[in-house]
């Protein structure tokens, strides 16, 4: 990747165009791929000035299901767990896992190494254990989706403890309600825009009465117009059933735990919840785990 960037950016300094290795990070990162509209990574403290600042990521609001994804989220969340600069990977690694540079000995506190996937699994071991003595570190062999199970399980432990039911429904309530407002804001947008398109029409209309546009030129530009003004109405649509959704779910009563996880985005482990969650995982030789949270 590195000699074809090299290789392009050649040919694209005459265009004023650089590719990267932060143009890389980002499109690799944008969630705009997945479906999802992201707004609110900046604010105005101060009105007065105007001047906008950046917020912390996990504050960002995101809106799933926007729009038509270009690629899997399962192909998503594999190019943010292989992305260099995210892991600290063992030397002796032959694969970059989710868990990559989480996982080290409880022993030597070095990272594990991962062997190459097989079958869908890695396996980490200590490249320390081995020798004529016993160095007390992990010799075993941990599965990295038995680890992450593990994980997982020790975030919503922690969550049960420190966050009351009720107070993880209001926050579920909450996130709903921040969907609403976004999409509320979305439908707005569209309705704008059909509005545009009416008096564009309406101008054209008036254009060629008076002989400043061709039958043609107008039937084209009405023709594009209308398409345009259909894809808007069924977005609208679309964006009705969500509200809709949304709205069904803030008034449910006697919502499960599991469905709250699943609501709060805790159902399934991601590299972002890692980031977020937990410091550092340590496997012993006796096949203790421990997980030191943030």
């Amino acid at each position: 990747m590195s000699k074809r960037q090299k290789s392009d950016n050649k040919k694209a300094s005459t265009r004023g165009l650089q590719w990267t290795s932060d143009t890389i990070r980002k499109i690799l990162n944008d969630k705009n791929y997945i479906g999802c509209m992201v707004y609110g990574k900046t604010k105005i403290p101060d009105p007065g000035t105007g001047k906008e600042v950046p917020v912390p990521k996990s504050a960002w609001k995101v809106i799933e299901n926007h729009h038509e994804p270009i690629i899997s989220k399962e192909t998503f969340e594999k190019a943010q767990a292989i992305q260099i600069r995210h892991t600290k990977k063992s030397k002796f690694d032959k694969e970059t896992t989710l868990l990559s540079g989480y996982v080290k000995c409880g022993n030597c506190r070095r990272n594990l190494t991962g062997s190459k996937r097989l079958h869908g699994h890695v396996l980490y071991s200590c490249a320390y254990s081995q020798g004529k003595e016993d160095t007390g570190c992990f010799a075993g062999k941990a599965d990295d989706k038995m680890l992450e199970q593990i994980v997982l399980r020790e975030i919503k432990e922690h969550l049960r403890q420190e966050i009351s039911r009720e107070e993880m429904w209001e926050r579920v309530k909450r996130q709903r309600e921040e969907k609403i407002e976004g999409y509320r804001a979305e439908k707005m947008k569209c309705e704008k825009r059909r509005e545009e398109i009416k008096e564009e029409n309406q101008r054209n209309y008036e254009r060629y009465r008076e002989g400043e546009m061709g039958r043609e030129e107008f039937l084209k530009a009405r023709e594009w117009l209308e398409k345009e003004k259909g894809k808007l109405e069924r977005q609208e649509q679309e964006v009705e059933e969500l509200i809709c959704r949304e709205n069904e779910g803030v008034a449910r009563k006697n919502v499960s735990v599991g469905q709250m996880y699943e609501c709060l985005g805790y159902g399934k482990l991601t590299r972002e919840m890692l980031e977020k969650c937990v410091k550092v995982i340590y496997v012993y030789d006796d096949g203790k785990v421990e997980i030191k949270l943030k």
